[in-house]
Order: structure tokens, then sequence, then C-alpha cells
């Protein structure tokens, strides 16, 4: 269970309110390829279509038992720290959204799944929360070094790991 945050000014940039994810987690990103440039050709509502859509996908895949997912929606594209008896699921819908993407929009949705363990075993700590919106519904925040390295790991290697 990850913490929660209920007043950001406050906690978010608060370590005790954090949760430190563990060796079997994943990092799971979402990321349109090329955002800036759609954009500037009017596609940026397409952009945030399916970058949108990445969260609507995940969101019931990683609530479990009223524990709220923690995803973070970042307007081309997504984070969500993932369970790790949640990672292959997770894989499976991310493809499927990747291609449904491509179909549908002609646009490339970059998808990987970088194991935290990876991450911590390169000294690359990530730490996940909860940012409570109300009683049911947050959305993911995150710190330390491993989160940005693990949407640069996938941006570098466009086919994950």
């Amino acid at each position: 269970m990850l913490r929660r945050i209920v007043d950001f000014e406050q906690q978010a940039l608060d370590l005790s309110h954090y949760e430190q994810l563990p060796d079997d987690w994943y990092i799971a990103v979402a990321d349109v390829v090329g955002s800036t440039q759609l954009a500037s050709i009017g596609r940026d509502k397409d952009v945030n279509f399916i970058a949108g859509a990445a969260v609507a996908v995940l969101t019931p895949a990683l609530t479990c038992n009223d524990e709220p997912a923690a995803i973070q929606f970042g307007g081309d594209g997504v984070l969500a720290a993932v369970p790790g008896d949640q990672s292959e699921r997770v894989r499976t819908l991310l493809a499927a959204l990747a291609y449904w993407a491509k179909e549908v929009f002609s646009i490339e949705l970059r998808i990987g799944m970088v194991p935290v363990k990876s991450l911590n075993q390169a000294g690359l700590k990530t730490y996940a929360s909860l940012q409570m919106v109300s009683d049911q519904h947050a959305f993911g925040l995150f710190l330390g070094e491993g989160i940005q390295a693990a949407d640069d790991w996938v941006k570098q290697d466009h086919s994950g790991t």
C-alpha cells in the first residue's frame, strides 16, 4: 500500500510521504513519439487523447482492493508504478494501446516496462505516493532519480525491457 499525500503544498516534497518501490515492481512508460511536432500541426488533441487513453487503460488494471493506482499523466504520455504480479497484464494492455494508436491515429506510442530492480542496481531510487483527490480518487506522484531514468531508458531503447 502506497502512502498518501493529502496536502500537496506541505507533503509533496517530503520523502516520508512516499514508499521506495521494491525490486519486484516496474515502471510502465507510455510516450507519444513526436508529440511536439504533432502539436505544431494541430494534432495536440490526438496526442492528449492517446495519453489519456493510457490512463484509462491502466487505471482499472492497477486498481486493486480499492487501492488507487499510481499513474502520472504528462500530456503526451504516462508513468505508472506496476506491482510485479501485474507486469505482464500491463505490458499486454500497453502493447494493444500502441497498436490502436498506430492503426486509428497513425501515431506511434512508445511503450516500455522498466524493472525497478534495474534502477536500484544502478543506484537510482524510485519513490511513489498517491496524491489523494478524494477518498477514492488519486494520481501518482514520484520522486527519486529512478523515475526520470526509467523514462529516459525507454526513450533511448524504443523496444523497452
